[in-house]
């Protein structure tokens, strides 16, 4: 890679024009010393084959008053061709507006950001390549300016490769970037929360809800349960930590007579994590409030969402 960069450089500074001017004033600075210096221009020359005899001892006043000058012209604009010589485009950024990864049916806006010191308009070409899109060759893209428009799709799945190429006409610079498209994950959906004890409920039973839920890409869901109630003082309270069960027992007392309200909480741990603080923050919720009878309910059947727990003289081992 170093060594490509290195050969791109050289190519830029021969496309210059640049080692031409650096002869000139190489040539002008040998003859201006060589007018006034004679010895030194006299060394320098020995070296060279078929010149060597020339004596610079022997230059006339005049002579040498024109090498200083054709020296100084020579010298003058080489340094000025080197100042002015075209450079390069720069390219400053090349990103892209989402960070990844990120999943199909994405937009994703990629922008490139270039200068050139010569003030010359630059054009912008990209390029992407993928192995099962492209077929793992780079493909040119049609781009607006500096910017392109990449509509996700299912083909684009996995490592994208990316490429800019700026030109000013003269000299053309690129610079490449990878972005991973994952498959999509959704969250985890609960379809419902059921006790297996139909109601009415009395007073001191333990009572399990069960809930049902599904994830798409089966991913191990997490659950956590609330409960709300005059047990818990009409405040929300957390009756188990998140857990792999899809279970709860509430173990009733005669203080829960009354309306009392089960919720549920599920997470997959690939969208909200277990960091939540309110339903805002969880991947899905639900919840069911049960009316519960002061006395000896009769039951409603296994499908009643109201609940009844007694309150009976007639009722044993309350806790």
């Amino acid at each position: 890679m170093v060594l490509f960069e290195g050969l791109y450089e050289l190519s830029d500074f021969l496309l210059s024009g640049k080692p031409l001017c650096a002869i000139l004033v190489l040539i002008g600075a040998f003859s201006i010393v060589s007018a006034l210096i004679p010895p030194v221009g006299n060394a320098i020359i020995s070296i060279i084959p078929k010149l060597g005899k020339i004596d610079f001892n022997s230059v006339s006043k005049n002579q040498k008053i024109v090498m200083c000058v054709i020296g100084a012209v020579f010298v003058a604009g080489g340094i000025y061709g080197i100042l002015t010589a075209p450079v390069p485009p720069e390219i400053e950024s090349f990103i892209a507006d989402k960070e990844q990864p990120q999943g199909i049916k994405t937009e994703i806006i990629w922008t490139a950001t270039a200068f050139d010191k010569n003030g010359d308009p630059l054009t912008y070409k990209f390029y992407r390549m993928n192995n099962y899109s492209t077929g793992g060759r780079y493909i040119s893209l049609t781009n607006k300016g500096n910017t392109y428009i990449w509509n996700v799709t299912p083909a684009d799945l996995h490592r994208n490769f990316f490429r800019v190429n700026v030109t000013d006409g003269k000299f053309e610079r690129s610079e490449e970037k990878t972005f991973d498209i994952n498959e999509p994950n959704y969250p985890p959906k609960i379809d419902e929360i059921r006790p297996r004890v139909a109601s009415p409920w009395q007073a001191g039973k333990n009572i399990t809800f069960d809930v049902k839920a599904h994830d798409k890409e089966n991913d191990k869901m997490f659950y956590k349960f609330w409960l709300i109630g005059p047990g818990t003082g009409d405040d929300w309270s957390e009756v188990t930590d998140w857990m792999e069960t899809n279970h709860w027992t509430w173990q009733t007392s005669r203080k829960d007579v009354g309306n009392s309200t089960i919720k549920v909480w599920v997470i997959d741990n690939f969208h909200q994590g277990q960091n939540a603080r309110d339903d805002n923050l969880v991947d899905d919720y639900k919840d069911i409030t049960y009316e519960i009878l002061n006395g000896i309910p009769v039951s409603r059947g296994n499908d009643s969402k109201n609940i009844s727990i007694s309150n009976s003289s007639n009722v044993s081992n309350i806790l």
